[in-house]
């Protein structure tokens, strides 16, 4: 009996050793940022709730302009220091019509409105307008033939140019310097007809992203250095196949936050070094409710995530990372 049970010991030892020699290793997880987001400003005291509106960056204020309420397309503008405390900023002289799915840049020192959907929320606008303090705005005299309205589209700055692409129903590229004269870059983009996508630079490219035709969404990211010639560096990443999300650039990455696919809202954050590749962000403590249409905004060395709708009800919160 003892030898048996001596035996089976010998077994039992033999057969442990092979598996510990065959188990494959598990390999190390690379670091990844872990962001971390805090709640600067919840409901009391903001401006309406809203989804559709524009935030950026100026004079050392954030500036928020237009959406969609409650109570429909609205044309209000609120600044803010701090995110915490937002004051209402009164017009002075004519005043740019209610909009939403508008775009809002920084450019030679003024902000200025280009395009966006009119309270009717089925007539768009071709229009653009300036403003030096957000309180006197001034229509701009177009010099020639311009974009056709437009909403749902993008708006950026990119070497010393305004770039407006694509929209509702839209697949061209425009560019002006100035505001008034306006060059038809590409008539038929690559990408196609594409609404609610987005567009980031890292200073050297121009970055368009997301997206969908109305129909079908889409998870691609295109490149261009120029506005003319465009290559698409990712096809159809279901990580990116989203609309109506927000993604900045922001300390030599790509961030992308939020969206909705057939309507379902997306909390998550996804960031990419090179456009290419990207990763959920591994977010800790408190992260903002899932949401689309918002605004996100680098300002003050850091990222603000402004309002949007999930799904059900809009919101008026202001988020920030935390530095």
């Amino acid at each position: 009996m003892k030898l048996l049970m001596r035996f089976l010991l010998v077994v039992v030892v033999i057969y442990s050793c092979k598996k510990e020699e065959v188990a494959p290793e598990t390999p190390e997880t690379p670091e990844t940022p872990l962001p971390e987001f805090e709640l600067v400003k919840a409901n009391a005291g903001l401006f309406k709730e809203r989804n559709g509106h524009q935030v950026v960056g100026y004079m050392d204020k954030m500036w928020l302009i237009g959406g969609l309420t409650d109570d429909g397309i609205i044309g209000d503008v609120w600044s803010s220091g701090d995110g915490a405390e937002w004051s209402e900023v009164g017009i002075i002289g004519d005043k740019f019509e209610e909009r939403s799915g508008h775009q809002v840049l920084t450019f030679s020192d003024k902000m200025w409105i280009i395009g966006g959907l009119k309270t009717d929320r089925i007539t768009s606008l071709d229009d653009v307008w300036y403003s030096s303090n957000g309180s006197d705005w001034t229509s701009v005299v177009f010099e020639g033939t311009h974009f056709a309205g437009r909403y749902s589209h993008q708006s950026i700055v990119f070497k010393d140019k305004m770039w407006v692409i694509g929209g509702k129903y839209k697949e061209d590229i425009w560019s002006s310097s100035n505001g008034a004269k306006w060059d038809l870059i590409v008539e038929n983009a690559p990408f196609g007809v594409l609404e609610k996508f987005q567009l980031v630079t890292d200073g050297d490219y121009m970055y368009v992203l997301s997206g969908t035709n109305g129909d079908d969404y889409f998870g691609n990211v295109w490149r261009s250095e120029d506005g003319v010639s465009w290559t698409k560096i990712v096809g159809n990443n279901d990580l990116l196949k989203r609309a109506r999300s927000q993604v900045v650039y922001f300390d030599e990455q790509f961030w992308q936050i939020g969206g909705e696919f057939n309507n379902s809202p997306f909390e998550e954050v996804y960031v990419s070094d090179d456009g290419i590749t990207w990763e959920k962000a591994n977010v800790t403590g408190t992260l903002f409710s899932a949401r689309f249409a918002h605004q996100t905004v680098v300002f003050d060395d850091t990222i603000w995530v402004i309002a949007g709708y999930d799904g059900e009800n809009r919101l008026n919160e202001v988020w920030k990372k935390i530095k």
